[in-house]
C-alpha cells in the first residue's frame, strides 16, 4: 500500500492474524477479568467494616413505612412489608421481628440466614417503645458492621429491621422463588468469602486485602471487626486450570473468528459483483472431487460428533437432575422416618428445607405458615404427580414446578401417617448446590470443546485425505484415459487403415489396366488414359477427405483456430441454395435467413457442418428438407427437420462415436467432427430422431455484436 500497490492478505493469513489477536485478547481479558474479581473481593470485605450509607437510606425509607402502617402480627405481613420496600429492591438480606408492648417477639422473617446480636435489637425495640421514636444505629454483629433499626406502633408494639450488607458472606435463601423473590444468580460466583480466626502464620492486616497465590487460586486476607471480635475475612479466588481455561479459550477463540468471517461477509455483501463472484466460486469448488470428498468425510467425522454432543448433554441434564431428585428423596424418607407430620416446622429447621404435606391431593399445611398462604405451586397437586403416585401406586415421583421467571424441582413421596393415613411428603430441591451446578458446566463445557475441536479436526484430516485421495484418482484416471487413448488411436489407425485401402484398389487397378491397354493396339488408349486418369483422381480426392477428416478430429480443442464473428444466415443461405441445385428430388425450404444472424463460428467450417448435416438427410433419403434459423435467449438457432428413414432407438446414442455409420461407404467421422467443431466454437449439437418418420437437428451458436 505504501508503495501505490494494492494490499492483498491470504485467507490463511487472515486466519493467523485473526487467531494471534484473539488469543491476545484473551489473555488480556483474563488478567483484566482477575484484576476485576480481585477489586469487587475488596470491596466486598471492606464493606463488612463500615456503614454501607445506602443501605442506611433505604433502611430509614422502610423505617418511615412502618410507621405509617399497621404493626404486622404474622411473617406473612413482614414479607409484605419487606417486598414493597426499597431494600427489597436493592437485594439487601434484611431480618424483620415483630414485638408487642413488652418486648416480646411475635413474629420473624428472615431473608437469609443470620445471626443477629439479640441484645442489641431488644435495647433498640425497648428504646423504640419507650420514647416512641425511631431508632436507627449500626451495630457488629457476626458479619462485621450491620444497621439496626426500630420503630415503635401508636397502637403498640414495634417492629425491628437489621439490614446486613450485601456480602458474598451472607448466603442467599436457596429457596427463594417459593417466597416470589429472585432466586440465587446461577453461574461461579467470583470469589469466596469466609471468617476465620486469626493465625500468626497469616499476614493480614486492618487496612486492605493482602493476596498471594496458591496453585490455581488467589487468596486474600484482612482482619475485620465482628461482635465476636477481631477475626480474619479470607477471600479464596479460583483462576481454574490451564486445561479448563484452555477449553474456554478456545471455544471463545473460535467463536471470534466465526464473527470475524460473519463481519467480513457482510462488508463484502455491499461490494457490486461480490454475490455473483461467490456464487462461481463456490459453485466450481463444490463440484470438484475433492470438494465433495471432503464434505462427505467432514460429515462422516462431525454428524457423529454433533450427536454425541447432543446425547452428552441430555445425559448431563438428566443426570443433573437425578442427583438432586435423589437429594430430596433423601430428605423425604428422613423426614418420614420421624413420623413428624405434625411437627414439620421442627423437621424442615432441621433439614434446612421448607415442606408440604399434601392430603387426598390437596395442599394440607407446610412447615412456614408463610407457604401456607402463599401456596406457590398450587393448592392441588400436579397431574402427573397425582396420576404416579395416586393412579400407578408409585411410591415416588418428582416434577419441576414454574415459580415466576424460575423453576423449581420438587420431590413427591407417599407416605403413612400415625393413624395409617395417607399423604404425600413434598419437598423443593436446593437451587444454589454450586458442586453440582459447577460439575455439570464443566462436564457441558468439555463435551462442547471436544466436539468443536474433533470438527476442526475433521476438517482438517478430510481436507488432507481428500487431497490424497484426489490426487491418487486422478492419477488412476490419467492411467486409464491413456489406456483408452491408446486404444483409441489403435482402434482409428485400423479404421484409417481401412479407409485409405479402399481408394487405393481402384488406383492399382487402373494403373494396371493402363499398363495392358498400351500395349494391346487393339484397344484406344486415350479413351482409357482419360476414363481411368478421372477414377484416379476421384479416388485421390476421397483420400484426401479422409486425411482432412482425420486431422480435424484428431486435433486438440486448443489447437483449433478461435472462433469468429460470422453471418450464419449467409452461410446458411448460401449451402442451402448450393444444394437445391444439386438434388431437384429434395425440396427445400428456408426460413428466418432474411436479416443477417452473427455468431461465433467459423465460416469455412461452418459450411463443411452444414454440408455434412443436409447431406444425411438427403442420404437418409429425405423428399423435404426445413431449416429454420432463429435467436432465442442469447443464441443463434439452426434448426434442420427432414421427412427422411430417421434413425432407430438402438443406433441414436452412437451417432457421435468416431468410424461409426450406418452406411457402408465413409469414414464414420462425419458427425464426430460435427460435434468437436460446434463444441470448439461455444455451441451445442442435438439430434433427435424417430424411425420411419425423419430428423431434427439443433445447433445452438453464441450470439455475437459484429
Amino acid at each position: 500500500m505504501a508503495f501505490g500497490r494494492a494490499g492483498f492478505v491470504t485467507f490463511r493469513a487472515a486466519v493467523i492474524i485473526g487467531s494471534v489477536s484473539a488469543a491476545i485478547a484473551l489473555i488480556a481479558l483474563w488478567s483484566t477479568t482477575s484484576r476485576q474479581r480481585m477489586q469487587l473481593a475488596e470491596e466486598d470485605v471492606a464493606g463488612l467494616g463500615h456503614v454501607d450509607d445506602y443501605a442506611l437510606q433505604l433502611t430509614r425509607r422502610l423505617v418511615t413505612t412502618l410507621s405509617e402502617s399497621p404493626p404486622p402480627e404474622s411473617r406473612s405481613d413482614l414479607l409484605k412489608a419487606y417486598a414493597a420496600s426499597d431494600v427489597a429492591a436493592a437485594e439487601y438480606p434484611a431480618s424483620l421481628n415483630s414485638w408487642d408492648v413488652r418486648g416480646k417477639p411475635i413474629a420473624e422473617f428472615e431473608v437469609a440466614p443470620t445471626t443477629p446480636d439479640s441484645a442489641a435489637v431488644i435495647n433498640a425495640v425497648l428504646e423504640s417503645i419507650a420514647t416512641k421514636q425511631p431508632v436507627t444505629k449500626s451495630v457488629l454483629g457476626v458479619t462485621g458492621v450491620q444497621i439496626l433499626a426500630a420503630v415503635s406502633h401508636p397502637t403498640g408494639g414495634a417492629t425491628s429491621v437489621l439490614v446486613l450488607p450485601r456480602t458474598r458472606l451472607v448466603t442467599a435463601n436457596p429457596y427463594a422463588a417459593l417466597l416470589g423473590m429472585a432466586p440465587p444468580s446461577g453461574g461461579d460466583p467470583p470469589y469466596a468469602v469466609a471468617l476465620t480466626d486469626l493465625s500468626p502464620t497469616v499476614r493480614a492486616d486492618t487496612t486492605r486485602v493482602r493476596w498471594h497465590r496458591i496453585g490455581n487460586e488467589l487468596h486474600g486476607d484482612r482482619l475485620i471487626s465482628t461482635s465476636a471480635g477481631t477475626v480474619r475475612a479470607h477471600v479464596e479466588i479460583d483462576l481454574r486450570s490451564l486445561w479448563a481455561r484452555g477449553e474456554r479459550g478456545v471455544i471463545v477463540l473460535l467463536f471470534d473468528l466465526l464473527l470475524a468471517g460473519l463481519l467480513w461477509l457482510l462488508g463484502a455483501l455491499t461490494e457490486k459483483g461480490f454475490i455473483r463472484w461467490l456464487r462461481v466460486r463456490v459453485a466450481k469448488w463444490i463440484y470438484t472431487y475433492h470438494a465433495r470428498l471432503t464434505l462427505a468425510l467432514f460429515a462422516f467425522f462431525v454428524i457423529p460428533a454433533i450427536a454425541f454432543a447432543v446425547w452428552s448433554y441430555q445425559r448431563l441434564r438428566g443426570d443433573d437432575l437425578q442427583t438432586r431428585e435423589a437429594l430430596v428423596h433423601e430428605t423425604l424418607r428422613a423426614v418420614a422416618a420421624g413420623n413428624e407430620y405434625t411437627q414439620l416446622s421442627g423437621a424442615a429447621r432441621r433439614f434446612e428445607t421448607p415442606l408440604f404435606l399434601y392430603s387426598n391431593g390437596l395442599l394440607d399445611r407446610t412447615s412456614d405458615s408463610v407457604l401456607d398462604g402463599l401456596a406457590p405451586t398450587g393448592r392441588a397437586l400436579p397431574p402427573a404427580v397425582e396420576l404416579r403416585l395416586g393412579t400407578a401406586g408409585e411410591l415416588s415421583a418428582a416434577w419441576e414446578s414454574t415459580l415466576g421467571d424460575s423453576k423449581l424441582l420438587f420431590g413427591y413421596s407417599a407416605v403413612l401417617g400415625p393413624a395409617q393415613e395417607r399423604y404425600i411428603l413434598a419437598a423443593p430441591a436446593r437451587s444454589d448446590d454450586l458442586v453440582l451446578d459447577r460439575r455439570r458446566r464443566d462436564l457441558g463445557m468439555l463435551v462442547l470443546f471436544a466436539t468443536a475441536a474433533g470438527a476442526l479436526a475433521a476438517l482438517w484430516l478430510s481436507g488432507i485425505a481428500a487431497k490424497r485421495l484426489a490426487r491418487d484418482l486422478e492419477l488412476s484416471r490419467i492411467e486409464v484415459a491413456r489406456a483408452e487413448r491408446v486404444l483409441a488411436w489403435g482402434e482409428m489407425a485400423r479404421q484409417v487403415a481401412h479407409e485409405i485401402k479402399n481408394p487405393l484398389t481402384p488406383i492399382r487397378l487402373g494403373v494396371q489396366h493402363l499398363r495392358r491397354a498400351r500395349s494391346d493396339p487393339r484397344q484406344n488408349f486415350d479413351a482409357v488414359l482419360n476414363e481411368n486418369v478421372r477414377r484416379i483422381l476421384a479416388e485421390i480426392d476421397r483420400l484426401d477427405e479422409i486425411a482432412r477428416s482425420f486431422s480435424r478430429y484428431g486435433s486438440a480443442p486448443a489447437d483449433l483456430p478461435p472462433a469468429v464473428d460470422v453471418d450464419v444466415a449467409a452461410v446458411v443461405k448460401d449451402v442451402v441454395g448450393l444444394e437445391q441445385m444439386g438434388d431437384r428430388k429434395v425440396k427445400w425450404q428456408l426460413r428466418g435467413a432474411d436479416r443477417p444472424a452473427w455468431a461465433l463460428a467459423r465460416k469455412d467450417e461452418m459450411r463443411d457442418v452444414l454440408l455434412n448435416v443436409f447431406e444425411n438427410a438427403r442420404l437418409a433419403g429425405a423428399r423435404q428438407v426445413e431449416v429454420t434459423l432463429r435467436d432465442e435467449d442469447r443464441r443463434v438457432i439452426i434448426e434442420t427437420r427432414d421427412d427422411g428413414s430417421g434413425i432407430s432407438p438402438a443406433v441414436l446414442p452412437r451417432i457421435f462415436e468416431p468410424h461409426f455409420s450406418t452406411r457402408t461407404t465413409g469414414s464414420g467421422l462425419g458427425l464426430a467432427v460435427t460435434r468437436r467443431l460446434i463444441e470448439a466454437w461455444g455451441g451445442q449439437i442435438a439430434i433427435t430422431s424417430e424411425e420411419g418418420k425423419g430428423t431434427r437437428v439443433l445447433i445452438l451458436l453464441a450470439r455475437s455484436e459484429p
